[in-house]
């Protein structure tokens, strides 16, 4: 087995490709994880003062 790391930016269209090797065999069967790191959410609201 072997893993193959690509850290990427989210554009966006929140779209992302992913870049495979060429020694491997068309129509192989891969296992792709996507970990995500967790983010704090910003609110755009302004708050009352």
């Amino acid at each position: 087995m072997e893993a193959i790391k690509q850290i990427v930016r989210i554009p966006k269209d929140h779209e992302i490709g992913i870049k495979i090797p060429q020694y491997l065999p068309e129509n192989e069967t891969v296992e792709v994880i996507l970990i995500i790191k967790k983010c704090q959410i910003v609110s755009n609201k302004k708050s009352k003062s």
